[in-house]
């Protein structure tokens, strides 16, 4: 049975959970508090066809999916981020300028090795993003190209809201050629 993080208490009210369905594991994390960063959870069997990992609070959250969760080394890993909004009201996202979400790698430590967001030049001109009955959902996908060393490695995606930022994390594994 997988161990979790012991940076899991009561008082950060995370729930973690893990469903079967299909013969595999499919990892839900519900963050209660934006603020806590998301735990890397052990590896998913090979026959799932995806990674994912979940983060809501009052029906409003996302889904962070990679295509797979072992890859070849020098393989990209696609991955995609899905804003949601289940509540059946309106909730408008505030944005200090046009970057609306990032994708983090990071190794078993924790140290980002790659951050989608690195490097690129986003207008500081603030927006919005409204969800809800007419938008229920924004989906947001990259590609990350780089070659990794066999291992196993976090895979994060968050959205850049300045009031509140979803964010989720789950893990992928890569393996020599």
């Amino acid at each position: 049975m997988p161990q979790t993080s012991k940076n899991i208490t009561p008082e950060k009210n995370i729930f973690l959970s893990r469903a079967y369905s299909s013969g595999a594991y499919i990892l839900f994390a519900l963050l209660l508090v934006s603020a806590v960063k998301p735990v890397i959870q052990p590896a998913l069997p090979a026959n799932q066809p995806s990674s994912t990992a979940s983060a809501s609070e009052n029906g409003t959250g996302l889904t962070l999916v990679t295509d797979k969760p072992v890859y070849s080394a020098g393989e990209p890993v696609k991955i995609t981020l899905r804003v949601f909004n289940r509540a059946g009201k309106d909730v408008t996202l505030y944005f200090t300028s046009a970057q609306r979400y990032d994708f983090v790698i990071k190794d078993r430590e924790g140290r980002d090795l790659w951050r989608w967001g690195e490097g690129r030049m986003f207008a500081a001109a603030a927006g919005t993003e409204t969800i809800g009955p007419k938008r229920p959902a924004i989906i947001y996908s990259e590609k990350f190209g780089d070659a990794l060393k066999p291992g196993f490695y976090g895979v994060a995606g968050l959205t850049t809201d300045r009031d509140k930022t979803f964010s989720a994390e789950t893990k992928i594994e890569i393996k020599g050629k």
